[in-house]
């Protein structure tokens, strides 16, 4: 009978046996599987907060963007809109790595769709991808789905027309374009801040994302602090103009939308 149930008191654990069935291990889950998750009281009652019923590894892999955590919509339309203006957060780094030790510039915008919402501490963070990862996602107009590898991962990764990409935000070697490889989304938790050099240092966050040999994109779960090698850094934020915009987030200050 536990081939077709099981019962997870917390949804990491069912998220772990999850990512084992995903991977091919068959040992902890079977198909069909009815996966039920809650808590059980002293009197050993069960009360039940999700259901899921994982018929094949399509539904599998719906469910794990389920419990993902994404705020909008992963599917987004791309529309022509000349000069379109959008928040631009500035990071320098005093770690005397720059040209002729002045310190080094890091560049990310705002990109609504990565947006994410950590249930265990109830906070959401406001997501900014690379300036070239931007500009190679908004090169062209049409529908993305911004977790589907095979249509976004090069873009996240590479350098725009033809450069290498910043490598403090991407792996990407134009020398080898193979993946394995791995890049960086930046968050922060508050849209309103960064507009002096005074700002509060530690409200950087950074979280990594990895492409297999096979094009596969997927996300870490975790978000720490942005990683400066232990040297000061600062935020500031302006408003950077790009041709295209994402149908539904025309205001470049606005926070998340509805979605999934």
């Amino acid at each position: 009978m536990n081939k077709y149930l099981k019962l997870f008191e917390t949804e990491d654990a069912f998220k772990s046996c999850l990512e084992a069935k995903i991977a091919g291990n068959n040992t902890e889950m079977g198909f069909p599987n009815v996966s039920v998750i809650g808590e059980e009281d002293s009197n050993g009652n069960f009360s039940v907060s999700d259901v899921f019923y994982i018929k094949d590894l399509n539904k599998a892999e719906a469910i794990r963007q389920i419990l993902s955590h994404w705020i909008n919509p992963t599917d987004i339309n791309i529309v022509s809109s000349e000069g379109h203006k959008i928040k631009t957060l500035s990071i320098t780094i005093d770690n005397h790595m720059g040209n002729n030790g002045y310190p080094e510039q890091c560049y990310v915008v705002r990109f609504q769709p990565y947006d994410w919402y950590d249930k265990k501490t109830n906070t959401i963070y406001y997501a900014f991808i690379n300036n070239d990862a931007y500009k190679n996602i908004m090169s062209s107009t049409g529908n993305k789905n911004v977790l589907d590898g095979k249509d976004i991962a090069l873009n996240l990764l590479q350098g725009y027309n033809g450069y290498n990409p910043n490598p403090r935000f991407s792996s990407y070697n134009s020398d080898n374009p193979t993946p394995p490889y791995q890049g960086k989304i930046i968050y922060i938790k508050d849209l309103s801040g960064y507009t002096s050099h005074n700002d509060t240092l530690h409200e950087i966050y950074e979280r990594t994302f990895n492409v297999d040999a096979q094009g596969n994109l997927t996300f870490n779960n975790d978000i720490k602090p942005f990683e400066a090698n232990g040297a000061h850094y600062y935020g500031e934020y302006y408003s950077s103009s790009y041709d295209n915009a994402i149908e539904g987030y025309i205001d470049s200050g606005s926070g998340s939308g509805s979605g999934n």
